[in-house]
């Protein structure tokens, strides 16, 4: 794995070779004329300007000889100050994000096991480094791993963080867990709503009301937004998109989708990263989680197929909305509504299949007493292993935005 890193060894070296010549001929210069004898007791006083230029002449390659080491291990070690996002004990590695030159990136490498761990100030192991902790790595470029890894910062496991930044719910966020849209409170409408941050630790700011409409959803890169609006001459909501070239430009006119205009006012659609899957609860009959695919963007969705097995809904008494599908399509979260409660368990439930292709057909309650008992629109950001939701713990009647830290979907 290639790093990126903002320290060029090769131009260190280079730049230490070319004083060594220089200097190789500046001493020629100033020592010709002279001749060189050797140096000892019966030596003329005359030949103290030799024995100088030779003192001066040792002095300066042994100067020279530190450069050019120092500038071979600058082409060896690079060092990058970033944030982990993922650590992998098993096989060794760890992924980190970092600012390159040509923007924030990030590589998965592999760890010395002999390489020194220090968190906050102690020495540590690699099963001890969390997500987001801020890191300083040594990277050995001739051995392809990492040497030192310097670690800062506590991230709990399961902490829950309730946004103070601005007053919203039904979050949806960017792939890279930096971009923020949301249903925010409007005079007459409610209103979509964006924000960003710098890094998942940074606060959200820069907020701006986008255009009218409810439960959005983005694609990864956050250049399409799909939400519902209603459309001029109706009175129900339908699905609309709204989309833009890049993350600089302003999202154009929103416009209905016609192929899923049949669906009236469907409920917590979610977009694949990609923006080729599409699920929501549909609202024919009582309604379904349903899930559709295109060839590419500009393509039309396919029609809709269940995403659940006939018979989970009802051996639970409830209906799941809200929906969240993973990269891969094989896991789901989802929230039972209109099902039974119980003591500190909440509606969030995890589901898992074998293939795209089977519906999913067991449900896995998620058990943790931080989780409102009343949860929405859970949004899994898979970069930072953070769960955006609304709800906020021990106040069922509140849907603001809260955020599960070093949350996992794994088995």
């Amino acid at each position: 794995m290639q790093l990126i890193s903002p320290v060029d060894g090769n131009a260190l070296r280079h730049c230490s070779e070319y004083l060594f010549i220089e200097s190789q001929n500046n001493l020629e210069n100033m020592t010709s004329g002279f001749e060189m004898k050797p140096i000892g007791p019966q030596t003329d006083e005359r030949d103290f300007p030799l024995r100088k230029a030779n003192w001066f002449l040792w002095n300066m390659l042994s100067l020279l000889v530190t450069l050019m080491l120092t500038s071979a291990a600058f082409a060896q070690n690079q060092s990058v100050e970033g944030e982990i996002v993922a650590v992998d004990v098993a096989s060794g590695s760890l992924e980190i994000a970092y600012q390159a030159p040509l923007g924030r990136t990030s590589a998965t490498l592999d760890v010395s096991k002999k390489a020194v761990i220090t968190i906050n100030d102690a020495l540590g192991t690699l099963a001890e480094l969390r997500k987001g902790q801020k890191a300083s790595i040594t990277w050995n470029k001739d051995l392809d791993v990492i040497t030192a890894i310097t670690a800062t910062g506590n991230v709990q496991a399961g902490e829950f963080v309730a946004i103070t930044e601005f007053d919203g719910s039904f979050p949806t966020l960017t792939q890279d867990g930096l971009t923020i849209f949301y249903e925010a409170k409007g005079i007459s409408e409610p209103m979509i709503t964006t924000a960003n941050r710098e890094t998942s630790d940074s606060p959200f700011a820069n907020v701006k009301p986008l255009f009218p409409g409810r439960h959005p959803t983005v694609s990864g890169d956050g250049l399409e937004l799909i939400f519902l609006q209603i459309p001029v001459g109706k009175k129900t909501r339908t699905l609309h998109v709204a989309t833009r070239k890049t993350l600089r430009d302003q999202f154009g006119h929103p416009q209905e989708i016609r192929e899923l205009s049949k669906f009236s006012y469907p409920r917590g659609g979610c977009l694949s990263p990609d923006g080729l899957t599409f699920c929501f609860r549909s609202s024919e009959g009582d309604g379904e989680l349903v899930w559709m695919m295109r060839r590419s963007r500009t393509s039309p969705w396919s029609a809709p197929q269940p995403l659940l097995a006939s018979q989970i809904e009802r051996n639970l008494g409830g209906n799941f909305t809200w929906p969240w599908l993973s990269d891969d399509r094989l896991t789901l979260l989802v929230t039972l509504e209109k099902g039974p409660t119980s003591g500190k368990s909440s509606n969030l439930y995890l589901l898992r299949r074998e293939t795209p292709q089977q519906p999913f057909s067991l449900a896995t309650e998620i058990e943790n007493e931080l989780l409102p008992r009343t949860v929405r629109s859970p949004r899994y950001v898979e970069t930072t292993g953070e769960l955006f939701l609304s709800g906020v713990p021990n106040a069922e009647s509140s849907f603001g935005i809260g955020i599960m830290k070093n949350f996992s979907i794994s088995p």
